[in-house]
């Protein structure tokens, strides 16, 4: 099984609501959108990270990790930051145009990336989330590498039954346990 389930089986992880459904568990009702759940949080004025944790319990329907479960959105739409109402500046409009910045940089793998994404400020952490539909159809990272991809369960359903059968029931076993 993936290190990650919610990257590899990224179209269909929103529907599942995130781990606890995929650890076959009950679904909460949050708001439907990033753009709902951003405007009772500016309702709530609301202004950090740090009071959105002590505060979001005010709206039930506001989620405690609102970064996973508006993960399509969240850094498309300019994460925490627009998410309490700020401007911000923008990310390359694009997958492609990220990904020329990132031969630019003359960066060869997933892991130098991580180290040396910020020497461009238009870089995102995660190309993944902020180019989502881009990225899925793409096929990520490794494959405009041109590198070799792992081999994991096709679909996300299958992914959650051999979860459910192992056992598995929280993020921090599943990191523990999928290999």
């Amino acid at each position: 099984m993936p290190a990650n389930p919610h990257e590899t089986y990224s179209n269909e992880w929103p529907s599942m609501a995130g781990y606890p459904l995929f650890f076959g568990k009950k679904a909460k009702h949050f708001y439907p959108s990033f753009a709902e759940a951003q405007q009772a949080t500016i309702a709530l004025r609301i202004t950090s990270t740090s009071e959105y944790k002590q505060r979001y319990k005010e709206d039930p329907r506001l989620p405690s990790h609102p970064d996973s479960v508006y993960s399509k959105e969240w850094l498309s739409r300019g994460g925490s930051t627009i998410f309490f109402g700020k401007e911000i500046n923008p990310f390359y409009p694009t997958l492609t145009e990220a990904l020329q910045a990132t031969i630019a940089l003359e960066i060869t793998s997933t892991r130098e990336y991580k180290k040396r994404y910020k020497e461009d400020p238009r870089l995102p952490a995660h190309l993944d989330k902020v180019y989502f539909n881009e990225w899925s159809s793409m096929g990520g990272f490794s494959v405009f590498l041109a590198k070799k991809q792992k081999r994991f369960y096709p679909t996300l359903a299958e992914a959650q039954q051999a979860t459910i059968a192992l056992g598995i029931t929280t993020k921090t076993e599943y990191l523990k346990r999928y290999k």
